[in-house]
């Protein structure tokens, strides 16, 4: 409830070949799910800017490893899922 002030981001990222294709709120866990796709046939990089701890994820929202802030590696056509946690940081589901 309430109004977002102008300005406002709680995720910032860039990439070389990386096209962001969603971004949602996890039902289950309130986490906010980014998903890309690498339009390259060769590795790509990508950088998230975040204070919400980051886990790399699957196609249904499973947290799968937790990640560090700056550079990933996306394959050659390949699709990444991040997980980021609530920002209180109780998501509802354990790694």
């Amino acid at each position: 409830d309430g109004n977002i002030p102008d300005g406002f981001t709680f995720l910032k990222y860039s990439t070389d070949t990386l096209l962001w294709t969603a971004l949602k709120v996890q039902e289950e866990t309130g986490d906010v799910i980014f998903r890309g796709f690498n339009a390259s046939e060769t590795e790509g990089g990508l950088a998230l800017e975040t204070e919400r701890r980051i886990y790399r994820s699957n196609v249904l929202g499973e947290k799968k490893e937790y990640l560090e802030p700056g550079k990933l590696s996306v394959r050659g056509c390949g699709i990444f899922t991040a997980g980021l946690e609530k920002k209180d940081g109780k998501s509802n589901t354990p790694l």
